[in-house]
């Protein structure tokens, strides 16, 4: 549909080409729709192979969890620990401060 619009490099002339609005709607959706396509590939390509690197890791027993990532977990983990432990502890004091519980 396009190639029919298309003009001859070699020729000189300034051609104004018609097209319908329906036809040009089309002509849009058809490249549209292959570029997603094109991406949808790459995109599913990726994946396979990255599970692919993921599963060559598992069987040569590589550790899946990188050192980083495992401080970072240890780090929010007692984060919280922690900021529990002293909202409890700071809520206490403040029902003793009011009067609500006593002294213990």
């Amino acid at each position: 549909t396009l190639a029919k619009y298309r003009l001859d490099e070699t020729s000189d002339k300034k051609e104004e080409l018609k097209m319908s609005l329906e036809e040009a709607i089309k002509i849009i959706q058809v490249h549209e729709r292959a570029r997603q396509g094109c991406l949808r590939a790459k995109f599913m390509r990726e994946i396979r192979a990255q599970e692919e690197r993921d599963k060559m890791l598992s069987l040569q027993g590589a550790s899946t969890m990188d050192p980083d990532v495992a401080s970072t977990i240890i780090q929010k983990v007692w984060k919280g620990y922690s900021q529990r432990n002293k909202t409890l502890k700071l809520r206490e004091e403040e029902l003793i401060f009011i009067g609500m519980q006593p002294k213990l």
